[in-house]
């Protein structure tokens, strides 16, 4: 077995933010300064991981970019990547909390939050965990997850009502 990454400390995170996908996913194959487990700050709250020769995402989605399956981290290569999936959901929370939704998704969220009452962000977390909108018309649904995949559980907890309307 490979020798485990030990420690956030060892994991180099490189700044990638406004490279086409295929001119990050070529770096990551071509760049000797990248290595195996090091995480990929896409930009946009997109962060990746190199496992062995392969970028693959942790959080959001990046064109031609590999996924992995959901608590994945912590079994692959007997949790090997596990640290480095860490630190780029870090880097993912940091660059996020600095992000603002385009006005429309911040309507749609106020939409929302106007139809549920006090307990409206409980509620919108659960749809979200769930992929469950029941009662919301579907271009609604569609916005409500965009947020969620853009900006995340984390947004949602420090948003204010003033920052919605």
């Amino acid at each position: 077995m490979d020798q485990q990454i030990e420690s956030a400390a060892q994991i180099a995170v490189h700044d990638l933010k406004g490279l086409a996908p295929e001119e990050a996913y070529a770096l990551t194959q071509t760049d000797p300064g990248i290595k195996d487990g090091d995480v990929l700050n896409l930009g946009a709250g997109n962060v990746a991981v190199l496992v062995e020769a392969w970028p693959v995402m942790v959080v959001g989605r990046f064109k031609g970019f590999h996924g992995l399956i959901e608590g994945g981290w912590d079994t692959l290569d007997g949790g090997k990547y596990r640290e480095s999936a860490v630190l780029a959901r870090d880097v993912a929370v940091e660059v996020c909390a600095n992000r603002v939704p385009p006005k429309r998704l911040r309507e749609a969220v106020a939409k929302f939050r106007d139809a549920n009452g006090r307990s409206w962000r409980e509620k919108l977390n659960a749809c979200w965990m769930s992929g469950n909108y029941r009662g919301i018309n579907i271009s609604q649904a569609a916005l409500l997850q965009q947020v969620r995949n853009e900006f995340g559980p984390q947004w949602l907890a420090r948003v204010k009502n003033a920052d919605l309307d």
